[in-house]
C-alpha cells in the first residue's frame, strides 16, 4: 500500500514535465547528458523510477537492467536498447517506458535576427519561438530559416507556418541546433499612414507576378486589412495609384490607406490643385509639382492648413495626407497693386490741374 501512494506521488509530479517532451519527433531526437526516463511497472515491490543520461553518457536502468550507453543515439534507438535490456531481467509486457524530460539544452541563433547569439534553454521550444527569443527578424530578414543539425541541413519556410498552411514548417529546436536566417533577396515593405505614417512589415517575394492582395494575404497580421481601400506604391520616389491587381517590384513600398491621399497646393503658384501624398516630402516638393511659384508668390511665408482648418506658418513640419499648402502673394505684388491705382488717381489729378491753367 504504502508503494502505491509513493508510486501515486511520484506520477503526480512528472505527468507534467513528461508533457514536455511529449512532442519529441523519436526519429530525430539525440539523447544527451541530463535527459530523463520514466520506467514503472504494475507489480507493487516497484515502485516508478526516474533514470537520467549520465554526463559520462550512461543511463542506469537498475533495478531492471544494467546500464547502457545512450548518448548521441537517437530517441527510437534508446528506447530499443532499453526495451532489449530491460526484457531480459523482467517480462517487458509488465514495464512501462517513458521518455520523461528533456535536459536543458544550447542553440545557436546567427544572421538576420535582433539578437543574434547562443542560447540556453529549460524547455522545449520551437523554430519560431526561438527567433521570437532572438528578438525576432530583422526589417528584411528572409522567412526561410536553414537548420543544421547533426551536420544536416534542413529549410523551412516560415511564412507558411504563420499563415497557417504548414504546421510542419515549425519544428522543435534540439541540442546544439543552430539556427541561420538571411537577408531576403527581393521584398517590399507595407505601411499604413491611417493616422501616422508607420511601418508594418517586410515580405519577401519570389517571383516577377507577385500582386498586392497577395502581398496582404503573406501579413501576419491581417485584421482590418480589408478596410483599406486605396494603395499607393513608392517606387524610384514616384507615387503610383494602384488596385489589388497591381504587380509589386523589388523594393516596392505598399501605402495602405482608407483615408486623403492628396496633398492640397493653392494660392500663388503656376498650376493650384491636388497632388499625391509622397512620404515625408517637405513643402517646396508640392509648390514644385504644382509649377512653382509665380511671379506674384512669397517664397518667404507659406502655410500650412491642416484638415480641421488650423492654419500654421510653415517651418519645415512634416506635411500629412489632407493637408493644404498655401502659397500668399508677395509685400512686393500687393504693393504693386496698391500703387496701380494711386498713380492712375495722380495721373488724372495732374491731368485736370494741367488743364485748369490753361
Amino acid at each position: 500500500m504504502k508503494n502505491s501512494i509513493l508510486a501515486l506521488l511520484l506520477l503526480l509530479v512528472l505527468i507534467p514535465l513528461s508533457l514536455n517532451a511529449s512532442f519529441i519527433n523519436a526519429e530525430t531526437y539525440i539523447v544527451k547528458a541530463g535527459d530523463q526516463f520514466l520506467l514503472q511497472t504494475n507489480e507493487e515491490e516497484f515502485v516508478p523510477v526516474t533514470l537520467t543520461v549520465t554526463p559520462s553518457g550512461y543511463l542506469s536502468l537498475y533495478p531492471f537492467g544494467d546500464r547502457i550507453y545512450v548518448a548521441g543515439k537517437s530517441l527510437k534507438i534508446v528506447e530499443e536498447l532499453i526495451t532489449n535490456e530491460v526484457s531480459s531481467f523482467i517480462d517487458i509486457g509488465k514495464v512501462d517506458i517513458q521518455f520523461l524530460l528533456v535536459a536543458p539544452y544550447k542553440f545557436h541563433i546567427l544572421g538576420a535576427v535582433v539578437k543574434p547569439g547562443a542560447y540556453n534553454t529549460e524547455i522545449l521550444l520551437t523554430l519560431f519561438e526561438c527567433i521570437q527569443l532572438s528578438g525576432g527578424f530583422t526589417t528584411n530578414a528572409s522567412k526561410k530559416v536553414n537548420l543544421i543539425r547533426n551536420n544536416e541541413s534542413y529549410e523551412y519556410d516560415l511564412q507558411d507556418y504563420l499563415s497557417g498552411d504548414d504546421i510542419d514548417a515549425n519544428p522543435f529546436i534540439m541540442d546544439n541546433d543552430v539556427i541561420i536566417i538571411n537577408n531576403a533577396k527581393e521584398y517590399i515593405q507595407v505601411f499604413t499612414n491611417n493616422d501616422t505614417l508607420s511601418y508594418i512589415q517586410t515580405i519577401e517575394i519570389e517571383n516577377d507576378s507577385t500582386k498586392i492582395e497577395d502581398a496582404l494575404r503573406l501579413l501576419d497580421i491581417k485584421d482590418n486589412i480589408s478596410s483599406f481601400e486605396v494603395f499607393s506604391i513608392k517606387r524610384d520616389n514616384y507615387i503610383i495609384d494602384a488596385d489589388k491587381d497591381f504587380i509589386l517590384q523589388d523594393r516596392d513600398k505598399i501605402y495602405l490607406t482608407a483615408y486623403e491621399q492628396n496633398v492640397y497646393v493653392v494660392g500663388s503658384v503656376y498650376n493650384p490643385g491636388p497632388y499625391k501624398f509622397n512620404g515625408a516630402m517637405n513643402a517646396e516638393y508640392y509648390i514644385a509639382l504644382s509649377g512653382g511659384w509665380n511671379t506674384n508668390g512669397s517664397s518667404k511665408k507659406i502655410y500650412i492648413i491642416n484638415e480641421y482648418g488650423k492654419k500654421r506658418r510653415y517651418s519645415g513640419q512634416t506635411i500629412k495626407p489632407g493637408d493644404i499648402i498655401y502659397v500668399p502673394e508677395s509685400y512686393r505684388s500687393i504693393l504693386i497693386s496698391y500703387l496701380v491705382p494711386i498713380s492712375t488717381i495722380v495721373s488724372v489729378v495732374s491731368t485736370i490741374i494741367l488743364l485748369s491753367r490753361k
